[in-house]
């Protein structure tokens, strides 16, 4: 955070938040899972309440298939437009040393890519600048940087039946952090089941509003001063999405078990 506000300058300016909220969670998980094993704290998490845990689980569950689904539609981005990414790493000639750059900065991007395509899968989309929008049933896009992994953005805008069949997978993902909860739960009544499995939606809705804050910010002044998913919107669209399938799915496991 401190080296980020320090080396703001008039053309380029970091985001000391950003850069301090990202650096401490790298560290809280990384040396923090190094810290609770080693000073042998790991029986106590376990020992954690039971209901506690069950939405843990429930939360990873649902957290995880959505950036499978971002990561799944970025990889099949980059593969239908493999010749306009090779054309962008090529086109400016960028020479060994260059091309090392591209290919690094394109790997460290790869996380926030993902974020990207689970908001656009979950309905959101992304903003590349102010003004424009990537999403699965509009796409408005300007002037772009030419970063190699930007050439998977889609150049037209996609068939609306590919945004509707794209938000069955969140819905699967709520649907599967349900069945889950279900299993761990000890009762026959389906509201309770219910209404412990549809909680899950609010906590993945806070987990993805942190990605995207963390994943977006400007790239630049002027137009890129907007870039990424809007974290109020990616994480109130995974709470609904994850939370009314996760309670259906656990109101009918617990009552076809009871």
């Amino acid at each position: 955070g401190f080296v980020a506000a320090a080396c703001s300058t008039a053309a380029i300016r970091p985001a000391p938040v950003q850069a301090l909220v990202g650096g401490a969670v790298v560290a809280v998980l990384g040396a923090g899972s190094g810290v609770l094993r080693e000073a042998r704290l790991l029986s106590r998490v376990q020992r954690l309440p039971e209901r506690v845990r069950r939405l843990a689980v429930g939360v990873a569950v649902a957290t995880g298939v959505l950036l499978a689904a971002g990561g799944a539609l970025v990889g099949l981005s980059l593969a239908v437009h493999a010749g306009r990414v090779t054309s962008l790493a090529s086109s400016s000639a960028p020479g060994l040393v260059g091309g090392l750059v591209l290919l690094v900065s394109g790997l460290l991007l790869v996380p926030n890519a993902v974020v990207w395509g689970a908001s656009w899968v979950t309905g959101p989309g992304f903003a590349l600048g102010v003004g424009t929008s990537v999403g699965p049933f509009a796409t408005t896009l300007g002037p772009v940087p030419a970063l190699p992994l930007l050439g998977a953005l889609p150049s037209t805008e996609t068939p609306a039946w590919w945004g509707a069949v794209a938000l069955l997978l969140p819905l699967a993902g709520g649907a599967l952090a349900g069945l889950v909860v279900a299993r761990r739960l000890d009762t026959s009544a389906p509201l309770t089941g219910a209404w412990e499995a549809a909680l899950v939606g609010p906590c993945a809705g806070l987990v993805f509003t942190a990605l995207a804050f963390l994943s977006g910010g400007p790239l630049g002044g002027g137009r890129l001063a907007a870039v990424g998913p809007s974290p109020w919107q990616l994480g109130l669209a995974v709470a609904v999405e994850v939370a009314v399938p996760a309670a259906v799915a656990a109101a009918i496991v617990v009552r076809r078990r009871g």
